[in-house]
Formats: C-alpha cells, sequence, structure tokens
C-alpha cells in the first residue's frame, strides 16, 4: 500500500476571490504536465471553490476522456465574466448612496443580485453535463433551507437518478450565497430542495472532502481487507491513522482584522467586521487546524497534508469585480507562488502528487 495512493484536494469559497486558487492550480498543473483531474482521486469545494472543482472535473463534449476546462481557463472565467455574475444588483447604487444616513435601510435596500448572468455562463459551460458524468470523484456543499440541514452533492452516489443533477444546477446551488443569490430550487421524484451556498457552514470542505474519500477508499479495497492471512486470521482493516490520503487543501486568502477592544462599549461598528471574520476566516482556520489533526504527519515526517493560502493585506469583497481588484488578486496569487517558502512547499507537493 503506497502512502499517497489517495489523493484529495480541497478549494474554499469566496467570491470572485476564487481567481487565486485558479492561479496556484495553474501553477501546480503546469509543474505536473498533468490535468488535475487524473491527478486527484476526489474533489471537493464550496461556492466559488464548488464551481472550481466541477469545471476541473467536467469532461470535454466530443473527447469525453479530457477536460473541459483547466485552472487557466477557469481563471479566464473570473475575469472574462465576473461583471457578468455579480454585475447588477438592483437598488445597489441607492443603499451606497443612503445608507450612511439611513442604516435601517439596509435590510430593504441590500437585495441579491440579478441571477440571470450567472446562470446564462453556467449554462454555457456546462450545458447538460450530469454528476455521474465527471472524470474524478468531486463532493460539493449546499445547504437546504427547507429542511434546514446540510445537503452535498456527491458522485459516488449520482449512480442514483434521484442524486443525479445538472453540473450547472449544482454549480448554481452551491454559490447561492445568502444576500448575494436567490437560494436554487431543484425538483426532484419525491421532494424539492431550497438550496443555498455551502459557505454558511462549511467555507472550507477539507473535512467533508477527506470523509468523501474515506467512503471511496473503504469501498475500493474493502475485498482486500476481508481476506484472510495465511494462517485464516482475517486481515485486520486500517484505521484512520493508516489511511494512505494525501490532501491539499487552497483558500481564497484570508484577512485577520483586528478590532479596537476601546470602542467595544462606544460603538456597534465592531460587529458586522468581527461576524464576516467568524463566518469567512475563523470557521476555514478551525477546519484547517481540524485536518491537520485528522492528516497528521508519518511518523517519519512524511506530510499527508498541505494548506496553500494567501494572506490579503485588507478584506476583500467576495462581489468586488472591479478591474483594480481583479488585477490585485493575480498579483496576489502571482506574489505567493514566487516566494521562496511557496516554491519549496510547491516542489515537495508535486513531488508528491506525481
Amino acid at each position: 500500500m503506497e502512502r499517497h495512493e489517495f489523493k484529495i484536494l480541497s478549494i474554499d469559497g469566496g467570491g470572485i476571490r476564487g481567481i487565486i486558487p485558479c492561479i496556484i492550480l495553474t501553477e501546480i498543473q503546469k509543474r505536473l504536465r498533468r490535468d488535475i483531474s487524473n491527478t486527484f482521486d476526489v474533489i471537493g469545494g464550496t461556492s466559488t471553490g464548488g464551481i472550481i472543482a466541477l469545471g476541473l472535473a467536467t469532461r470535454m463534449p466530443g473527447n469525453r476522456n479530457r477536460n473541459a476546462f483547466r485552472p487557466n481557463d477557469m481563471l479566464k472565467l473570473y475575469k472574462e465574466h465576473g461583471k457578468d455574475i455579480f454585475g447588477n444588483r438592483p437598488l445597489k447604487s441607492l443603499k451606497d448612496g443612503f445608507l450612511s444616513l439611513h442604516p435601517k435601510l439596509s435590510a430593504v435596500l441590500d437585495k441579491p443580485y440579478d441571477v440571470k448572468g450567472l446562470e446564462k455562463i453556467l449554462q454555457d459551460k456546462f450545458g447538460n453535463a450530469m454528476l455521474n458524468e465527471t472524470l474524478t470523484n468531486i463532493v460539493i456543499t449546499s445547504y437546504d433551507i427547507k429542511k434546514g440541514e446540510a445537503f452535498y452533492f456527491s458522485s459516488r452516489r449520482a449512480d442514483n437518478p434521484n442524486e443525479n443533477f445538472y453540473l450547472r444546477d449544482v454549480a448554481r446551488a452551491t454559490s447561492a450565497a445568502p444576500t448575494f443569490f436567490p437560494p436554487k430550487e431543484i425538483k426532484r421524484e419525491k421532494d424539492n430542495l431550497v438550496l443555498v451556498d455551502g459557505g454558511v457552514f462549511a467555507n472550507n470542505p477539507s473535512v467533508l472532502a477527506y470523509t468523501e474519500a474515506k467512503e471511496l477508499w473503504y469501498k475500493q479495497v474493502k475485498k482486500a481487507f476481508s481476506t484472510t492471512e495465511e494462517d485464516g486470521t482475517e486481515k485486520p482493516t486500517p484505521n484512520d491513522f493508516d489511511l494512505p490520503f494525501f490532501m491539499l487543501s487552497i483558500g481564497t486568502g484570508q484577512y485577520k482584522k483586528q478590532i479596537d477592544t476601546n470602542s467595544l462599549k462606544k460603538s456597534k461598528d465592531w460587529i458586522e467586521p468581527l461576524l464576516k471574520q467568524i463566518f469567512m476566516e475563523s470557521v476555514s482556520e478551525n477546519t484547517h487546524y481540524t485536518m491537520k489533526h485528522l492528516l497528521p504527519d508519518y511518523p517519519d515526517g512524511t506530510p499527508r497534508y498541505y494548506r496553500l493560502n494567501v494572506d490579503l493585506p485588507f478584506n476583500i469583497d467576495m462581489d468586488n469585480i472591479t478591474d483594480e481588484n481583479i488585477n490585485h488578486l493575480e498579483r496576489l496569487a502571482n506574489k505567493y507562488i514566487a516566494k521562496e517558502r511557496t516554491q519549496k512547499l510547491l516542489d515537495e507537493i508535486c513531488n508528491y502528487l506525481r
């Protein structure tokens, strides 16, 4: 049994900040000279990370053994269509103009974006491709607000017609961030799903990708470990610490805002940035901490888990699609890759992925 026999990729949510993992994955694919779908056994994604995961696992029409999109193609999607996705928010300018005078109007004026632009792009990119047709295993997060529970799109379960979905619908559901886009309703034979962005509970989907990998791997090797030894005793099933997994988790940038505690009693201005940090940064950081314990290094120090994430100099909103911001995100990602420490990490990662 090889140490890194089963390889897992996890991609965070973060809207337009999806530019960052696209650039990192472009560098990795260039080094490996192999498609991402041929490198990883499982790809997990949330929100923008879910769209990237779906793109990297989609088959090319007319040549179903090849990827329809590579990381650089997904980067172009954000650069060329970011304004189509986040470009039409009713009354947004009105809110921007008067919110400072009438802060209680926020809930009224902060309406979702017109989803037609996003849905057209997803239709153009994914067409009628289905979840059971992906080039590698994928798991994508969402949350069913009708039932009040998490919902996972899994290619492992897609042989069941009731669990098989159009990739365009999967992408639309996982990216339906509350206040940004309306929920996605998907009709099934026995029930309807009303889904929003999986980032509401798992902006970093690493643990979910790990769990999916366990399901797939144990199923794959079940027969091998159900046989008996030469003396007639049953072969032991490996425990979690023996799993031959390798995971690469990629974030969409992190910004840790420091709050002036002296102002806590004087102002409520700290509440919104704190909540944003809890939902976007702290939850992802907690998942990172968990993964370091779920996939610790082997006893000889060989890693099983890596996390790549760019430090942001300031908070970047997920819907900031100005040319200045898009160029800024590109520069940040390229600068991160160029660092000596990152170069060393990429060398190590690609060595284990080969």
